[in-house]
């Protein structure tokens, strides 16, 4: 029954992404309809996961011996 499925609000969707309510409110005030809100929300990356990748893979590893050979 697919009739009384809930749309996430674009609030929602940016604070899924990560997105600090005072960055939504200034979204929400340029005059973006709706739904490019939402689309936005949905085309962008969150960045807490993103710094996480990239903790991981370059201060992670930071303090791990590479061993490299030559030939």
């Amino acid at each position: 029954d697919y009739e009384n499925i809930r749309k996430l609000t674009p609030r929602e969707c940016f604070r899924l992404m990560g997105v600090k309510d005072k960055d939504i409110d200034t979204i929400k005030s340029s005059g973006i309809s709706r739904t490019r809100q939402v689309q936005l929300a949905g085309n962008s990356i969150v960045v807490n996961t993103l710094a996480a990748i990239f903790r991981q893979l370059f201060i992670g590893n930071f303090n791990k011996v590479i061993q490299t050979e030559i030939f």
